[in-house]
């Protein structure tokens, strides 16, 4: 029988690494002279939500819009001058889904008019003085 050569490696113990930092080595140090302490100053920030009034109010940033789509007079809660709000209409969910069942339903020559009616968009109410969005009222 051969003998195996003895690894003299596996009979070491080895001590413990160095440690990296030398804020590891003992306790902390502590401050230098003239040292102020900065003091924790916490702020609250408290978040509200209004409910919706009814089925027939859109509650926008504190103001009731009325949930109309025409123009209506409120002041603007941006610039503050009483104004009668521009609107617009854009697709939304209702126009999609008008579409998709005019599709399925194998009118898909049709399937564009949803996109063309007013009736099926959403409102957005706009300022006309600053131009800022003010709510969008869905049909869906």
């Amino acid at each position: 029988m051969a003998q195996q050569p003895v690894n003299p490696t596996m009979n070491q113990k080895f001590d413990a690494p160095p440690p990296y930092f030398p804020e590891q080595v003992g306790m902390h140090q502590p401050p230098p002279p003239g040292f102020v302490q900065p003091t924790m100053t916490s702020t609250t920030t408290v978040i509200t939500t209004e409910p919706i009034l009814g089925p027939s109010h859109l509650v926008v940033t504190g103001y009731v819009l009325p949930q109309s789509h025409k123009s209506c007079n409120i002041q603007c809660p941006y610039c503050h001058a009483d104004i009668s709000t521009a609107t617009s209409s854009e697709t939304g969910m209702l126009t999609h889904l008008i579409a998709i069942i005019l599709c399925v339903v194998v009118c898909w020559p049709c399937v564009c008019i949803p996109y063309c009616v007013d009736g099926c968009k959403d409102t957005s109410h706009h300022c006309p003085a600053c131009k800022r969005h003010l709510g969008v009222i869905k049909r869906l």
